[in-house]
């Protein structure tokens, strides 16, 4: 599954806040590549435009559930696709389009007659929940029918945009609603699970504006031009957790951290994951979510380098407008810079000399996590991840940035 971003920005924490123990050495898995069955079932592949929200705090698409189109937050540090119902009371629920659950749907599917409850929680405190339910839906152009999802009817997650739900783009560990019906994936595991793709990989470019991309099966020739612009980096694997014995090894779309600079000068992350032959540093990839979150050593360390920097009383860093001081990650052999256009969020409440930019860990945390906020003003900051059949991706489960 490939991921382009345009726009990320690193968040040094699970978005369960939960401590995360990889295996003390990694897993190869074996790649085969297999002919393709004629007889089987043409595959396809799809592109949907991509916009940046107006708070500029995350990115949206539009998918059709039934026949019905939706705008939804798009996350890859989740797995459930969920939308706002008619019968949600919330504030937040009020302005936005709901799924009309007196409308008849032909294709709409009850779930233990709507008595399947749905949670979800979030990285910045917010919830979700509802029921589930199943629902062909459709995005970039690839349909994928009987869908488990969940209708909201209780939520006080910030929508603005007319945005309906969250599109979930994470591994299916993260999702709730696999664990509470039975043989249900989140869509885009679903997608290349029953190899209805043309390559079981997604693509996110995301831009400053309404630029961005989302691919299904393919990646957006637009974007990438030449292969030799893509770098492999290998997804971290973590353990199963108490009741997941039987759980894939992959849980967050996160790779090693090898390091970072501010103005050029280089710092070597303070390694927060015990391994065998060394520890190591890791960074989480997060579009639904902005700002800098991690271990207070590594982001102490980074800000301390900008000249008028200072940590205020609620954990977040603020930085003069007039910084001129470029970032810059390094994952793998490739490094990306990011100018400070690009990782400033914007006025501080009381005093427009200073800009909010990231935050100190409010729980401890241990992995750097790369989301939405940083938006190069020029060129475009890619990043692919593949997932699933080892008949058709290059590699098991990989990041491509």
């Amino acid at each position: 599954m490939l991921i382009h971003l345009s726009l990320l920005s690193f968040l040094l924490a699970s978005a369960s806040g939960r401590g995360l123990i990889p295996p003390s050495s990694p897993i190869t898995l074996p790649l085969r590549v297999l002919p393709r069955d004629a007889n089987a079932p043409p595959t396809v592949s799809g592109i949907t435009p991509v916009k940046i929200s107006s708070d500029r705090q995350t990115y949206f698409a539009v998918l059709q559930t039934g026949a019905i189109s939706f705008r939804v937050a798009l996350d890859t540090a989740s797995a459930d696709l969920w939308v706002v119902g008619s019968t949600c009371s919330s504030s937040s629920c009020a302005a936005v389009p709901r799924y009309p659950l007196a409308f008849d749907s032909s294709t709409f599917e009850a779930v233990n007659n709507n008595a399947t409850v749905f949670q979800a929680s979030y990285a910045d405190g917010t919830v979700a929940s509802g029921f589930v339910a199943k629902e062909s839906v459709r995005l970039a152009n690839v349909t994928l029918p009987g869908q488990a999802f969940a209708i909201v009817t209780d939520s006080n997650v910030t929508m603005l945009d007319d945005v309906s739900g969250i599109l979930g783009l994470g591994f299916p560990r993260l999702s709730s609603i696999s664990r509470s019906v039975a043989d249900s994936m989140p869509f885009f595991p679903s997608l290349a699970q029953q190899g209805i793709l043309d390559y079981p990989l997604f693509g996110l470019s995301l831009t400053n504006d309404e630029s961005g991309s989302l691919t299904l099966g393919a990646i957006d020739p637009t974007i990438v031009t030449n292969v030799s612009q893509i770098g492999w980096n290998k997804v971290v694997e973590f353990s199963p957790v108490g009741s997941e014995s039987n759980a894939s090894s992959y849980l967050h779309w996160a790779t090693p951290l090898s390091g970072f600079s501010v103005n050029g000068k280089h710092i070597s992350p303070l390694p927060t994951y015990p391994k065998v032959t060394a520890n190591a540093s890791l960074a989480l990839f997060d579009i639904g979510f902005s700002g800098i979150f991690g271990p207070y050593q590594d982001v102490d360390r980074l800000f301390d380098q900008i000249n008028g920097a200072r940590l205020v009383d609620d954990g977040q860093w603020a930085i003069p407008c007039d910084t001129v001081v470029p970032l810059s990650f390094t994952f793998g052999q490739q490094t990306y810079t990011l100018e400070p256009t690009d990782y400033l969020i914007g006025p501080a409440s009381g005093n427009p000399e200073i800009v909010w930019h990231g935050r100190g860990p409010c729980l401890p945390v241990q992995t750097v996590s790369i989301g939405n906020l940083v938006v190069p003003s020029s060129g475009r900051f890619t990043q692919s991840s593949a997932m699933g059949s080892m008949q058709k991706s290059p590699h098991s489960s990989d990041f491509m940035l």
